[in-house]
């Protein structure tokens, strides 16, 4: 377990580790943490993005789809025959 994990779970140890710091050291670290977790939420607003124009592109390829009367299992390949046994090795 890494020291921020532990210092994360727990806020009496976190507060503990904290108090050796002064308080513009404090401050340059809030700053710090701040910058991350606005680049964690740009990403992470990102990601939802690319996932909500997928799905808009998928539900666009259904409907184009259905109005060509075409059902997605026809898309499917047909499945395979199964192959000839193998010989015996004797």
């Amino acid at each position: 377990m890494s020291v921020l994990e532990r210092l994360a779970g727990n806020k009496n140890v976190a507060r503990g580790a904290l108090r050796q710091l002064s308080l513009a050291e404090l401050e340059k670290l809030a700053t710090i943490f701040d910058e991350i977790r606005q680049e964690k939420a740009e990403e992470q607003h990102a990601l939802d993005a690319a996932v909500d124009e997928k799905k808009k592109q998928l539900a666009a390829i259904r409907a184009q789809l259905e109005a060509l009367g075409i059902s997605p299992e026809e898309l499917k390949p047909a499945k395979r025959r199964p192959g000839r046994p193998r010989k015996s090795s004797l």
